[in-house]
């Protein structure tokens, strides 16, 4: 009976260790896939991959996926790509894919990641038209402002679509400011949208330049577009070279006279405490010796 029973608890153990693998396995893999146009001349795609781990979304690390054109074919791959340990990957659409690029105004991507031991395989389209941005500065005597324009590729020419949500900004280290109080503006019926420009003082570079940018972010139909543009409407900022100057954080004959002043005052308390200690010393110990004659 307790033979039985052992071979009964045996056997529950492994179906149940199965079913823990099993469910390990069946993880589903989220990817999250876009397309990106640069400046009109560098079409790419980005993919993100999370999971639900442990009731948490988390970023999957070392997912390899391959991205693909129009048709699942080695002679259509875009690319294999790893994500990196923010779960996120680059594919740049090759020169050898630029035939296939040219043929159509429409294209669809395909993202897949083959099953691995935690998760189930994965398949992600998306299709895009393309289009392009454009951008160009109107200035009006003091007025300022910055003309986006957006256009599809259709019946091989270049035609203005309305109804496209863009945004203008001035590129600022990594992130982009607001050209004007509009967060977006809305495409009208010729593709064109105008922003004014009311960053009044922005710091430019040496030539008081600065770079304008216009962006279209994860439309349905045409991914996201961005495109920048150098711009004279910033203040000239000027260098100054502090080499030969007495600063804080110059060269120690370089610093300020006061903080010179105030530690050689502090190293001269210090060495005459010294002094005076040895001194003390030195007068304790003539008289010990004179006490025990």
């Amino acid at each position: 009976m307790m033979k039985k029973l052992s071979k009964i608890s045996i056997i529950f153990i492994v179906f149940l260790l199965a079913g823990n693998s099993a469910v390990k396995a069946q993880n589903t893999l989220k990817v999250a896939f876009k397309y990106f146009m640069f400046n009109n001349k560098i079409p790419y795609l980005t993919v993100h991959t999370n999971s639900k781990i442990e009731g948490k979304l988390q970023s999957v690390t070392g997912i390899t996926l391959n991205v693909y054109m129009d048709e699942e074919s080695p002679k259509n791959l875009v690319g294999k790509v790893t994500t990196n340990n923010r779960g996120d990957a680059v594919a740049i659409i090759p020169k050898e894919l630029k035939t296939l690029w040219d043929a159509s105004p429409k294209h669809t991507f395909t993202a897949v990641s083959a099953a691995t031991k935690e998760f189930s395989e994965s398949n992600t389209e998306i299709e895009i038209t393309k289009a392009k941005i454009l951008i160009d500065t109107l200035s009006d005597g003091e007025t300022k402002n910055i003309v986006v324009k957006v256009l599809e590729f259709k019946d091989n020419v270049w035609v203005p679509v309305k109804d496209v949500e863009t945004k203008a900004g001035i590129l600022r280290h990594a992130s982009v400011l607001n050209a004007g109080k509009e967060e977006t503006y809305t495409t009208d019926s010729t593709g064109q949208v105008i922003a004014e420009f009311s960053r009044v003082s922005l710091p430019g570079d040496d030539n008081g330049n600065i770079t304008l940018v216009a962006r279209v972010e994860d439309n349905d139909l045409y991914g996201n577009l961005i495109i920048e543009k150098i711009a004279p409407w910033g203040v000239k900022v000027e260098k100054i070279n502090d080499f030969d100057k007495r600063t804080l954080y110059s060269a120690r004959f370089k610093s300020p006279l006061w903080l010179i002043g105030m530690a050689y005052i502090v190293i001269g308390i210090v060495w005459s405490v010294l002094i005076y200690l040895i001194f003390v010393v030195v007068k304790v110990m003539k008289i010990g010796f004179n006490t025990k004659e």
